[in-house]
């Protein structure tokens, strides 16, 4: 059988952020950050089946005036400072291999690769399901450094494989057709604004999918949370790409981040930080870096704001 061999790259050095309390239910600035085919998608009608906070938008052309509003103060992006590297193991690797990838919530867990302009290159991260046709995961991943776009070239395609198992794809392969970043992202890219939402073709309905939420302080301190996804160092061990999770406490939080000592490593990024609320699987965050000490990695902490963002997103593609 022939091997699906992928390059991947460490993540470019990230930032974290110190922010100002903002208006929790405003809404992120959104627009196509890519349009990968099937555009046209956008002019049918949508019926009245949105988001809570927006059940009245009834159009996917009135859900995009409606996201183009702005949530982060013009002062935030000052604030930040510079602290974070690639993904990190903590200490002992406490990673363990998931051996069914077909039983959720690991079946919602998918690999994303991305094919880029120049030279064939390929990179890969992590995402989840949040329907049965949208993808959460890190902005980083679609959107490169200046450095990295000179060298890597336009964005060409995006394979989404959900419950991927060394070779198999148990639910089947699917592509990108739009994928939704916040316009902070790449202004300034820092893990406080480090998600996005990638829509595909396939309906993945059977894999299952993860609720998003903007959790209390309280929940996300007394907690255990979980990360799954495919890092990259476990496919150069073994040959290929298996899903692998490791789960622990959160150990710090901000209003847009939040820190944890949980392994993780490059090819992970993207990956939903959920628990288990008593048979609800819930994603409070999106995995994005490490610290350049390697005593923590974090997460992008998903807020009032941002969980409409993704939402609606994800809700053009119905």
């Amino acid at each position: 059988m022939k091997k699906l061999i992928v390059l991947f790259t460490l993540c470019s050095l990230f930032i974290a952020v110190n922010v100002m309390e903002v208006s929790a239910d405003a809404i992120l600035e959104i627009e196509p950050l890519i349009s990968l085919g099937e555009a046209e998608k956008l002019d049918e009608i949508e019926i009245d089946s949105g988001p809570p906070s927006v059940n009245r938008i009834t159009t996917k052309q009135s859900r995009q005036e409606l996201l183009k509003g702005e949530i982060y103060s013009p002062n935030l992006l000052q604030q930040l400072q510079q602290e974070f590297s690639p993904q990190v193991v903590i200490g002992p690797d406490n990673r363990l291999r998931v051996s069914d990838t077909t039983i959720y919530p690991y079946s919602s867990v998918v690999q994303l690769i991305m094919h880029w302009e120049k030279d064939f290159i390929r990179t890969v991260c992590s995402g989840t399901l949040i329907d049965a046709n949208s993808v959460a995961t890190s902005a980083h991943c679609v959107i490169p450094s200046q450095g990295e776009s000179e060298r890597r070239g336009n964005l060409q395609r995006v394979e989404i494989i959900p419950a991927r198992n060394g070779s198999s794809a148990p639910f089947g392969i699917a592509y990108a057709t739009n994928i939704y970043a916040p316009q902070e992202y790449r202004v300034d890219r820092t893990s406080a604004f480090d998600f996005a939402v990638v829509n595909v073709n396939l309906d993945f309905s059977a894999a299952g999918s993860m609720m998003v939420s903007d959790l209390t302080s309280d929940v996300l301190l007394n907690n255990h949370f979980t990360i799954s996804g495919y890092p990259g160092d476990k496919a150069t061990e073994l040959g290929n790409y298996f899903q692998w999770y490791h789960s622990g406490p959160i150990t710090g939080i901000q209003d847009w981040t939040f820190r944890y000592q949980i392994d993780t490593f490059s090819g992970q990024s993207g990956s939903a930080v959920y628990y288990n609320n008593f048979g609800d699987i819930t994603i409070g965050g999106i995995h994005s870096a490490g610290s350049v000490a390697g005593q923590y990695n974090v997460a992008h902490r998903i807020t009032q704001a941002s969980r409409n963002y993704m939402l609606l997103a994800a809700s053009m593609n119905n």
